[in-house]
C-alpha cells in the first residue's frame, strides 16, 4: 500500500539516508501490522512502538509483531503514564508524544527519525531517504507535507484503508475567502474550511542525535523556530508526502470519536475545525446519523471530485 518495496535499492545505494520510526498508539494489532508492514518495504531500519493502552493489550500486541524483527514494542499503561503526569487524569496524545521523545532519540541510531501517529505513512516513488540526504547538515530536522486519504464516489467506506484517493488543503487565500470551502462542502464548509477533516500541518524527522527545546509529532523547534519543509525542488523530484487516513474505516472513525466524546480520550488542544467536528459528531451519534457524517467528511461525491480535481487539490492514489 502506498509504496513500493525499496529495501534491495536502499542496501545497494550507500548515498540514502537511513531513518527509522517513532509512534505512540492505541490502534488494533491489524492496523499495526499494517503500518509495520508499510514501513519495512519503505526502508525503516527500526520501528519504536509505545502502546497506550493496558498491559494485556501490549502484550498482546508485541506477541502479534515477534516475526518483524526490527519492532521494539513498549507498552504505556495508566500506571505509567501516572507515574510521568501525576497531576493529570488523562494526559493528551501531545503530552504523551513529548514524554516518549528524548528516549527515543536516545536509543535511535539511524541518520534521522520520523515522528508520526500509526494512521499515517510516507509515500513517494523512490526512498525518503534520498530526499534526506540531500538537506545540508544545517538542518536538525525537517517536515513533510500532508495529503489525506478519502474514499471516492465509487469506493466502499466498509473496507479498512479503502480509499483511493488523496486531498490536500486548501491555500490560505481560499481559505480566507470562504468561497471554495463553500461550493465543495455546502453547509460543512466551517468543518471542512482548510480542506481536509484532519491535520495539515504535515509529519516531521531529527537528525540522530537533535534534541529539540519543543516539539509535539508535526514539528520541533530549536533556538525558538520551528524546522522547515522540505524544499518543494526536493519533494517534486518523486512525489514525496506523507498520507495520512484520518478515517481508516468507518467503525475506527466511530470508536475514535467516541472516545473522544466519552473523555476517554483527551484531544488537548483544538481549532475550530476539528470542534465544528466533534460537534457535529456528538449530533449525529444522538440521532443515529453517524455513517452519513462520516460520508460527507471522508466521502468525496461527483461534484467535489470534479471541483477537487480542476482545482488540483484531489488525485487517485
Amino acid at each position: 500500500m502506498l509504496t513500493a518495496d525499496f529495501r534491495d535499492e536502499i542496501a545497494k545505494d550507500d548515498s540514502i539516508d537511513s531513518f527509522s520510526v517513532i509512534l505512540c498508539a492505541r490502534e488494533s494489532l491489524p492496523v499495526l501490522r499494517v503500518f509495520v508492514e508499510h514501513y519495512q518495504r519503505a526502508g525503516a531500519e527500526q520501528i519504536f512502538l509505545y502502546i497506550d493502552d493496558t498491559k494485556e493489550v501490549s502484550d498482546a500486541v508485541a506477541e502479534g509483531l515477534k516475526p518483524y524483527a526490527f519492532v521494539t514494542v513498549k507498552g504505556c499503561d495508566e500506571a505509567f503514564w501516572k507515574e510521568v503526569y501525576p497531576d493529570e487524569d488523562v494526559p493528551s496524545l501531545q503530552q504523551k508524544q513529548f514524554a516518549l521523545r528524548d528516549g527515543a532519540i536516545a536509543l535511535n541510531k539511524s541518520d534521522w527519525l520520523f515522528f508520526c501517529d500509526a494512521d499515517e505513512f510516507i509515500a513517494g516513488d523512490r526512498p525518503i531517504g534520498m530526499a534526506l540526504a540531500q538537506l545540508p547538515e544545517s538542518f536538525p530536522g525537517v517536515r513533510l507535507q500532508n495529503s489525506e486519504a478519502v474514499w471516492g464516489p465509487d469506493d466502499d467506506i466498509s473496507q479498512p484503508f479503502g480509499c483511493t484517493y488523496e486531498r490536500f488543503r486548501f491555500s490560505r487565500k481560499q481559505r480566507r475567502t470562504k468561497i471554495v470551502p463553500m461550493l465543495v462542502y455546502g453547509k460543512d464548509w466551517r468543518e471542512m474550511v482548510k480542506g481536509t477533516a484532519g491535520h495539515s500541518l504535515g509529519k516531521h524527522f531529527l537528525r540522530r542525535g537533535a534534541y529539540p527545546e519543543d516539539s509535539n509529532s508535526h514539528y520541533s523547534k530549536f533556538d525558538g523556530k520551528r524546522i522547515p519543509y522540505f524544499p518543494s525542488e526536493i519533494c517534486e523530484q518523486h512525489n514525496w508526502r506523507v498520507v495520512h487516513f484520518d478515517a481508516i474505516s468507518l467503525e475506527r472513525w466511530q470508536e475514535k470519536w467516541g472516545g473522544r466524546l466519552s473523555g476517554r480520550t483527551n484531544n488537548g488542544n483544538l481549532g475550530d475545525s476539528r470542534i465544528g467536528q466533534g460537534q457535529a459528531a456528538d449530533r449525529a451519534f444522538q440521532t443515529g446519523k453517524s455513517q452519513n457524517l462520516f460520508r460527507r467528511y471522508y466521502k468525496v461525491n461527483t461534484w467535489q471530485k470534479f471541483m477537487l480535481m480542476r482545482l488540483g487539490l484531489l488525485r487517485k492514489t
